[in-house]
């Protein structure tokens, strides 16, 4: 009993570890890339600070927020269904988890559409790292804190468990 316990704390610590470095990236994002690349060469430079305070802030809190939403319903299915799994349920239960993607990505058309009068010619950027950080932020959380009995059912899982170490 001790040992699920111990197990599923250390999941949790995954997650939350995940979630903050997401949000530490759309923070860095902002500063290094609208703000020091984007911006200047837009035509929505005259105030920067409207985009970023009626865009980007919360276009980036809507996907944070829907990914760590997916992440947290993903890995509270995971538990539910984690001593009934066996190898063969790996290809539905991919499909189950590619439904939880659904929700980052619906995060980033919502934004898109919520501030597409805001952002001018800068949507195209907006959308494509809204896009980058919804899914790794999702990928990753789930690829880490999956039990290990079901670590295959996330695509490429393998690689991040390897590179960060995490065993079973």
């Amino acid at each position: 009993m001790n040992d699920h316990h111990s197990e599923r704390l250390e999941h949790i610590l995954r997650i939350v570890f995940v979630l903050i470095l997401g949000g530490i990236l759309m923070i860095v994002q902002r500063w290094l890339l609208f703000e020091k690349f984007f911006i200047p060469g837009s035509n929505e430079a005259e105030n920067p600070q409207v985009f970023f305070n009626y865009v980007y802030n919360p276009s980036s809190l809507i996907v944070w927020l829907f990914s760590a939403l997916a992440i947290i319903l993903w890995y509270l299915t995971t538990l539910r269904i984690r001593d009934k799994f066996r190898p063969k349920d790996t290809r539905p239960t991919t499909l189950l988890w590619f439904s939880y993607a659904i929700l980052p990505i619906m995060s980033i058309v919502i934004s898109c559409i919520l501030f597409i009068n805001n952002s001018g010619d800068l949507l195209p950027a907006l959308s494509s790292f809204l896009v980058f950080d919804g899914i790794l932020i999702f990928w990753i959380g789930t690829a880490v804190s999956t039990p290990g009995i079901m670590a295959n059912v996330v695509p490429l899982s393998n690689i991040w468990r390897f590179l960060l170490r995490i065993k079973g």
